[in-house]
């Protein structure tokens, strides 16, 4: 699949503002990463050279926090010269950006490895221990979740789906124990909250274990075949279902073109 211009930027947009921000997931869930941080008080920041696409980490007090956005002073900025060259980095693929702050190479070499830790989310990347595959399915929930606002905002497709939605609470549910993720729709966009909402949702999407969730998260099931076949119990108008199992196959092939 090759993606258009505004895929290309779309993709950009939603690895900066929903993908990177999973990160502190990955910190508050790694004792490695915990413990290489906990000294660090820093400013690391992602940015597109000529473009509004930025995001930097805050390093600070054995913390992490990602917002998305410039920063007026960074410790290190890593700059892309264009939309395709940071999406080949999203790839995979070798580049180097231009980088600010160089001197600070050891820092730098460790927020490497810290990126590199994200590569959990690849559909390449198998994981079977019971803990991984938790995490890997928390940290796609959240991604997906996170990216539905970013579509909502600036994809033509995702907007003609959801444009008459409002104050609409949809619910994704794994169980016995979790994780779970609402999204509250209206007409100002879409907020993701963790957790279970304290209203009944007009829409519930109900997984009956991790392993079904691990293998719709990661595209090995499409989620418009498993809401088909009954893999995914689902509560609600089948009509808004299918709208919101398409917006999640669009994210997937926006990030994982084939």
């Amino acid at each position: 699949m090759v993606l258009t211009q505004t895929e290309e930027l779309m993709r950009a947009s939603i690895f900066l503002s929903s993908i990177l921000p999973l990160l502190e997931v990955m910190v508050e869930e790694d004792e490695k990463l915990k413990n290489m941080i906990k000294n660090w008080n820093y400013v690391v920041q992602l940015e597109v050279k000529g473009e509004d696409l930025a995001t930097y980490f805050i390093f600070s007090d054995g913390k992490l926090k990602v917002v998305s956005g410039h920063h007026s002073n960074p410790t290190i900025s890593l700059i892309f010269k264009d939309v395709p060259q940071l999406n080949e980095s999203i790839s995979g693929k070798k580049v180097i950006p231009k980088i600010k702050g160089i001197w600070h190479i050891f820092l730098l070499l460790k927020v490497m490895k810290l990126l590199n830790s994200l590569n959990i989310l690849k559909p390449e990347v198998e994981v079977t221990e019971e803990g991984k595959k938790r995490l890997k399915v928390k940290l796609l929930l959240y991604g997906v979740t996170n990216a539905l606002e970013e579509l909502r905002k600036k994809d033509e497709y995702a907007q003609g789906l959801l444009n008459p939605v409002n104050n609409k609470v949809v619910q994704w549910e794994i169980k016995p124990d979790g994780p779970n993720v609402y999204a509250n729709f209206d007409k100002t966009g879409i907020k993701r909250n963790i957790g279970v909402s304290t209203e009944r949702p007009y829409l519930l999407i109900e997984f009956p274990n991790v392993d079904i969730a691990y293998q719709v998260f990661s595209g090995k099931i499409n989620p418009l075949q498993a809401t088909g076949s009954r893999m995914i119990n689902q509560r609600g108008p089948a009509e808004f279902g299918l709208k919101i199992a398409q917006l999640m196959k669009r994210i997937d092939s926006i990030l994982n073109p084939k």
